[in-house]
């Protein structure tokens, strides 16, 4: 049954979006078949994560997790989910990932950046500020920003630009 499952493209838009954000690629310990682990705040983005628990939950494995840890003194109360380890789930993955298992952009992101795929990777890690909306792509190459900087513009005729956050992370 887990090999005939064919993800639809609203859960493909969905899990793009997430992998885009802040969403994190694992291997199943029982099937090694990757998975996506998807951690947000309780109290910043409670509303946002049970959105995407509801319109995925045939593909998680359990219901959420409540997680409470403490970073530098300061109590973060946050949910975590985790996909099943389905050949369709883990195809997607490989996309994202490099040879040394690094999270990458990947090479068919013109065509894996739906809108619905857009909006969750707006909703997951973007953030309005007064000179327009800001994506955090911190964890990627300046090379593959400017790849979907490319991309947003030809696919959405969106105009984008790079700020620095620190000194070497793109924004």
């Amino acid at each position: 049954m887990r090999k005939m499952f064919i993800l639809p493209p609203a859960y493909e838009g969905i899990l793009v979006g997430l992998l885009l954000s802040d969403a994190g690629i694992n291997k199943s310990k029982s099937n090694k078949l990757m998975r996506i682990a998807f951690v947000h705040s309780f109290t910043l983005h409670f509303h946002y994560f049970m959105l995407v628990y509801f319109s995925l939950s045939s593909v998680f494995r359990s219901l959420p997790i409540l997680r409470i840890q403490y970073r530098r003194g300061i109590k973060n109360v946050s949910l975590s989910i985790i996909s099943k380890g389905l050949p369709a789930i883990h195809n997607l993955c490989l996309q994202f990932l490099d040879v040394n298992g690094r999270k990458i952009i990947p090479i068919d992101i013109y065509n894996l950046l739906t809108p619905i795929a857009l909006a969750h990777w707006i909703m997951g890690d973007g953030e309005a500020r007064e000179y327009g909306l800001r994506l955090c792509t911190d964890a990627f190459s300046i090379k593959e920003v400017v790849t979907l900087m490319n991309v947003l513009l030809i696919r959405y005729n969106i105009q984008s630009s790079i700020f620095w956050k620190k000194k070497l992370l793109p924004v």
